[in-house]
């Protein structure tokens, strides 16, 4: 059996490219040792992840987490059992939310998902499913 946790939170500062790409090398690493797997979704300062795994390692790394620095606002707008892991194929998959992304209005709803108070969960588990479909239907229809 396996937990399954999603948060949002707000960056204290912008991320550029450089320290996105030093956030995943250092979250890939980290989830590697915990045996995590996760999705990260970035968009304007605003983060969605999701995180999957055994209840003690993931809850050792929450804990990093709302306590690091670098963003503020986090919280959890999910977290359940589940008995087969749904984001199984990163250890952490990464998107960085587009002009196409918003034309799908997928970027207000990660700052509805920071402001409303009921549905967030369905809400943050929707859009990141959706991000994962997607992804997985691009990896199928590359040579």
């Amino acid at each position: 059996m396996f937990l399954q946790v999603a948060y949002v939170s707000r960056a204290v500062a912008k991320f550029d490219k450089a320290r996105l790409d030093s956030l995943l090398r250092h979250s890939r690493r980290n989830n590697r040792k915990l045996d995590l797997t996760g999705l990260l979704l970035y968009e304007d300062g605003l983060f969605l992840q999701v995180l999957e795994g055994p209840p003690n390692a993931l809850w050792e790394l929450y804990e990093v987490i709302e306590a690091d620095p670098s963003h503020t606002e986090v919280e959890k707008v999910a977290e359940r059992p589940i008995r087969q892991r749904e984001f199984g194929l990163w250890r952490m998959g990464f998107g960085i939310l587009n002009s196409s992304d918003s034309d799908n209005g997928i970027d207000d709803r990660i700052r509805s998902i920071l402001k409303a108070s009921d549905a967030k969960s369905s809400l943050a588990l929707d859009m990141l499913y959706r991000f994962r479909e997607k992804e997985e239907q691009l990896s199928l229809q590359l040579p």
